[in-house]
């Protein structure tokens, strides 16, 4: 029984645990953002006869007037009769909370009445519905009698998008009398800054939306879609300009209005609890891509605007979906670096020499999504030349507020900020010294490695090294080196030995600089030539000319190489004190070149490669021992065999006498 409970929790686990990898994950607000609030219809919290004879709703909103950044200020006076006999009745009002259960923020200033008395509710914050928080209060119902009840407060919507939830008044007694309902924004309720609203049937006065409905049965909720107010602020001259000139420029300037800071990112507001992360309808979306493609139909094809919005267009539709996240959707797949070489192929012509400050800027951008990608997989090799282009760029382009404002965040880069320098593998090589040994027509060169060096190796993006000599492998034991073996024995290898020797070295240096994928031939490279010039051949088997030799030069060569990378981040990290630009590209490269200065003064100590020959001789020892071991068993059995055909005939004599 035990084993069957054992069992049985076993297959629980890792059934959860392939749910939990299978269900894809909702997008998180920030912390420092409101999560929104509905408004929900009041609602009984039991079966009555009582009827919401009249309800009036008033939503109003007032931007950044109120108590919350963006404020909507909800009335809502409800009139009851009841149908039944007398009733002490608990009524609800749940405020509910976003489709992202997170931070609930109580909605301020909620006032109660009945029949025109304020009273004080009793208020549940705890998770109990999906409608939560409550507030919740008894009325006393005399049969036949009629109450008002009026509920007040200001919420937090989810930036561009806010709901009343009228479902919950289906649960009163019949439909409901009459609903009339006043929408009222700060701007004319028109498009783009209306963006839309359900459900059908309502009219539009200036910057009122009216709703007359009788003998409602409520299945549809008020959901509403508009431009915050701030960001309509910002973007309100920009296209009252473009309607009036229709000039290439000004659409050109309005199309980048709508975008952050850094185009290519997501938008900053989703971060800060709202905006368009919280839309469920692609009306902004489109609305934004058809200003795009206004704005490219006015621009010159190849010109610098039309690079631009392509480049833009691309990141926010190419590949992923989540148009709200553009190049920060990206995750750690093969797509990764192909998405951002796509979004940089508009520049390409222009990614060494900028035509002015924009494009400049358009480019760096970009050059912090191709940094942290390097980060984030694991590309040493790349991460350092990427970086020197970007610091470059941004020191000859980037505003005071880029260097904030505009950087994409990377877990794994934060990481690195808290000194995990090992999350990333080293960018100078030399700090590995493989050992050799030498097997018959084979050379085996085996690398002890940190385990980033081995993610980054295992990379399934790297090349693979494979050609007719030479292979690599890790070892499926401890310590799990990592192994290239070059094999002499094909096309003549030992009589053609200096000629494979160039063709292998050759083919290792080529790949180790060429290509982007290149980590497993930038390792071999630093030690092959050494190690392939330190080998010959002597009575037709691979020997070392010499047993060891010494690497320290090119240690101390790297060591100082990282000390001058190091000089040169130290002077931009004063440069970007104190800004996300310092945090999540110049601290992050110092600490792992600082984990590389350690590396490298650990491989001086003992700065030697050694070779491990194993001789012709001792395999032709071993083999002349084998060739005894088995002619001897041979003979202890056939000595066995005589043994027992001895004593059975012994055996036989002895019955017959």
């Amino acid at each position: 029984m035990k084993k069957l409970i054992s069992l049985t929790t076993t297959l629980i686990m890792l059934f959860s645990l392939a749910l939990s990898l299978s269900v894809p994950k909702k997008p998180i607000l920030a912390d420092a953002g409101p999560v929104y609030l509905y408004g929900v219809n009041i609602t009984p919290y039991q079966e009555n006869n009582v009827r919401l004879e009249k309800e009036a709703l008033s939503i109003e909103f007032e931007g950044n007037k109120g108590p919350f950044e963006e404020s909507v200020y909800v009335y809502a006076k409800f009139v009851f009769v009841n149908k039944g006999e007398k009733i002490s009745l608990k009524m609800g009002f749940p405020f509910g909370i976003s489709r992202d259960k997170g931070n609930v923020i109580f909605p301020k200033d909620v006032v109660v009445k009945i029949d025109g008395k304020a009273i004080k509710p009793e208020t549940i914050t705890s998770e109990t519905s999906k409608y939560d928080p409550w507030i919740y209060f008894d009325v006393l119902f005399n049969k036949g009698e009629t109450k008002s009840v009026e509920v007040s407060y200001t919420a937090a919507p989810l930036g561009g998008y806010f709901a009343y939830i009228l479902n919950t008044g289906a649960l009163w007694k019949g439909p409901i009398g009459s609903l009339d309902v006043e929408i009222t924004f700060p701007y004319e309720a028109k498009y783009p800054y209306f963006l839309s609203l359900k459900p059908e049937g309502y009219t539009v006065e200036g910057n009122k939306i009216l709703y007359h409905l009788r003998n409602f049965e409520p299945t549809e909720d008020i959901e509403i879609e508009f431009l915050p107010e701030k960001f309509f602020a910002k973007i309100k001259p920009l296209k009252e300009k473009a309607d009036k000139t229709n000039s290439a420029i000004d659409w050109f300037n309005y199309a980048l209005s709508l975008f952050p800071q850094n185009p290519f990112m997501a938008y900053e507001s989703l971060r800060e609890g709202g905006f368009v992360g919280g839309y469920v309808t692609d009306t902004f979306k489109n609305y934004v891509l058809s200003v795009i493609d206004k704005a490219k139909s006015l621009q010159k094809e190849g010109s610098l605007e039309y690079k631009i919005l392509d480049a833009i267009e691309r990141a926010h539709t190419e590949v992923f979906p989540q148009f709200e996240f553009a190049l920060d959707a990206l995750c750690k797949d093969d797509t990764k670096s192909w998405m951002i070489g796509n979004a940089l192929f508009p520049f390409e012509s222009d990614i060494d020499s900028p035509q002015n400050k924009l494009e400049g800027k358009m480019i760096a951008y970009l050059l912090e999504y191709k940094v942290l990608t390097s980060f984030e997989e694991n590309d040493p090799i790349e991460i350092l030349p990427s970086l020197h282009k970007l610091l470059n760029f941004a020191d000859k382009y980037f505003d005071k507020e880029d260097y904030s404002n505009s950087v994409p965040y990377s877990p794994l880069v934060e990481k690195l900020v808290a000194k995990e320098p090992d999350s990333i593998a080293p960018f100078f090589m030399e700090c590995f010294l493989p050992q050799v040994k030498i097997e018959g027509s084979k050379v085996y060169i085996s690398y002890i490695l940190p385990l980033s060096m081995q993610n980054a190796l295992k990379n399934p993006d790297n090349m693979e090294m494979r050609n007719d000599n030479i292979e690599s492998y890790f070892e499926k034991s401890v310590p799990y080196s990592y192994t290239v073996s070059v094999n002499f024995s094909s096309q003549n290898g030992l009589n053609n030995f200096d000629s494979i020797k160039k063709q292998v070295i050759n083919f290792i240096r080529e790949r180790s600089i060429t290509g982007e994928e290149n980590i497993p031939f930038k390792l071999v490279n630093v030690y092959l030539e050494d190690i392939l010039n330190n080998l010959t051949v002597e009575d037709g088997h691979i020997v070392p000319i010499k047993t060891s030799f010494d690497c320290t030069q090119k240690i101390e060569d790297a060591l100082k190489t990282s000390e001058d990378e190091a000089k040169t981040l130290k002077v931009y990290k004063s440069r970007f004190s104190q800004t996300n630009f310092e945090s999540m590209f110049v601290e992050p490269a110092l600490t792992v070149l600082n984990h590389n200065r350690d590396l490298l003064e650990n491989a001086l100590e003992n700065p030697k490669i050694e070779f491990k020959p194993v001789s012709s001789t001792s395999n032709e020892t071993v083999q002349h021992e084998n060739y005894a071991v088995v002619i001897l068993s041979i003979a202890v059995l056939l000595l066995f065999a005589l043994l027992i055909v001895a004593i059975l005939k012994i055996n036989k004599m002895k019955k017959l006498s």
